[in-house]
């Protein structure tokens, strides 16, 4: 999940920013791993960058509250 939310956000950056590689890997994994760590990158993003960054600070901070109510779901029984 986390590996396929890196790598599709990593690659709409390389395709839309003119930061090395590196530089927007390391942002997108802060993002995803909702860190708060950064190389002062996101500032200087456009408007779709940044759009890309806050989808993964959103599914970053959204998956594992996801995956911890289904599987409370299926413990109790209940999979619906």
């Amino acid at each position: 999940c986390f590996g396929g939310l890196i790598f599709i956000s990593t690659l709409f950056l390389c395709l839309s920013e003119p930061f090395r590689i590196e530089q927007l890997l390391f942002e997108v994994i802060s993002a995803a791993t909702t860190c708060g760590l950064s190389l002062g990158v996101t500032s200087d993003l456009t408007v779709f960058g940044k759009v890309v960054i806050i989808a993964t600070m959103f599914v970053g901070r959204i998956s594992p509250l996801l995956l911890w109510v289904a599987v409370i779901r299926t413990r109790n029984g209940y999979i619906g």
